[in-house]
């Protein structure tokens, strides 16, 4: 965005990126949580995703990718504070963000891959790697997001 747009301006356009990766994360986590404890009840088993599940976050990932890349290359984070506190809140809460998708990433590949045999390795296992690793892509740089408000 132009430096001679305002900082008004520039501060609404922020908040209202910020606000739609945060509801994207917010849908992913909705999303993804009943899987998650799927997941931890049924090792090894192939959890079945209904188109549904997997419209609502290729749609997520989509959303969030294009703001969050779109506010990296065009705008600056336009707030800054002086406050100690309020900069070590962001901080902590960027780093926070990132624990439920730490967590779902460590029970897939440290107690589900293990257990999954060659019959699962097919275009829709590699899709749903590919989506994987596009929705732990996207909470890592909503994560970033946080701690960049943070600094």
């Amino acid at each position: 965005m132009p430096a001679t747009s305002g900082l008004g301006t520039r501060r609404l356009l922020y908040l209202a990126l910020l606000a739609i990766q945060a509801a994207c994360v917010t849908i992913l986590i909705w999303q993804l949580l009943p899987i998650f404890w799927r997941i931890v009840d049924g090792l090894g088993e192939t959890q079945d995703l209904t188109w549904e599940h997997k419209l609502v976050t290729c749609l997520c990932v989509a959303v969030f990718q294009t703001c969050y890349w779109w506010r990296l290359k065009r705008l600056g984070v336009p707030f800054a504070t002086s406050s100690q506190l309020l900069s070590h809140l962001f901080l902590f809460a960027g780093r926070l963000s990132f624990i439920f998708a730490s967590t779902f990433a460590s029970v897939v590949f440290f107690r589900h891959l293990p257990l999954i045999d060659s019959t699962h390795a097919t275009l829709e296992g590699l899709y749903r790697l590919v989506l994987f690793f596009a929705v732990l892509f996207s909470w890592f740089c909503f994560a970033l997001e946080i701690e960049r408000l943070g600094k």
